[in-house]
């Protein structure tokens, strides 16, 4: 079977330096470590930089003990040192455990690893282009439209129309989140719920902030005036 041996990857925007990162159907999170002000929710692009090399060698060194009908069971470990300026891994050291193989095979493993397909790419560098393209918002997979980031609802208690049409609209926003079902909204119906109880007719305004990851809720609704005393006839000594 034949596969198209070009690829695409794609990053969608998940807030602060947090990234999808999604290839054919696998999405990987991709993050920064709290040191530098990251939410560490998943490896950095240095750590998932290592560890595809760390992978290719392993799966290389699978297939040659598969050919050599060695016993199955490879595992690497691959530590790294960081310059920081400029920034990039200056020396990566990997250790490959393999089971049983025979003292005679281990230069030859050795050399075979040394050719992994990602080992390749390091001794021969791919040309590397950048283009910047302004997009529409939206357009982009990640980037929030700008309905998503707010929102108004009327929430009107007892009148069933307005109320499927709240429930509607409150859906369609979350759907529009990048990270739809994050917030568990079950207390905001019951409180607004409680509340028309008392005051029927309630605005409910939503919004987004990335920063903190939370949904804002506010609520708005009119107060009658009380009436003034109606002053009664006035009373005179006599």
């Amino acid at each position: 079977m034949e596969h198209d041996r070009n690829g695409v990857v794609r990053l969608s925007w998940r807030g602060g330096d947090r990234f999808d990162l999604a290839v054919r159907r696998h999405v990987v999170r991709v993050d920064q470590t709290s040191d530098f002000r990251g939410s560490d929710t998943g490896p950095t692009p240095v750590e998932l930089f290592v560890g595809s090399l760390a992978a290719s060698v392993a799966q290389c060194a699978e297939r040659y003990l598969h050919r050599c009908q060695l016993p199955a069971g490879v595992s690497v470990t691959a530590r790294y040192d960081l310059d920081v300026r400029p920034e990039h891994a200056s020396r990566i050291e990997l250790v490959v455990e393999v089971p049983d193989i025979p003292h005679g095979l281990r230069e030859s493993l050795a050399n075979t690893l040394d050719h992994s397909t990602v080992t390749a790419f390091l001794r021969v560098p791919p040309e590397v282009g950048v283009r910047v393209h302004e997009a529409e918002p939206g357009s982009v997979p990640g980037c929030v439209p700008e309905r998503a980031r707010g929102t108004a609802l009327r929430y009107v208690r007892g009148d069933e129309r307005l109320r499927r049409e709240f429930d509607n609209l409150l859906a369609r926003f979350l759907r529009e989140q990048p990270d739809h079902g994050r917030w568990d909204v079950t207390p905001l119906v019951e409180a607004l719920d409680r509340l028309g109880r008392q005051i029927p007719r309630l605005l409910v305004r939503l919004s987004r902030h990335p920063p903190e990851e939370a949904l804002r809720v506010s609520v708005e609704f009119d107060l009658p005036a009380i009436p003034a005393p109606v002053p009664g006839p006035s009373a005179h000594p006599r």
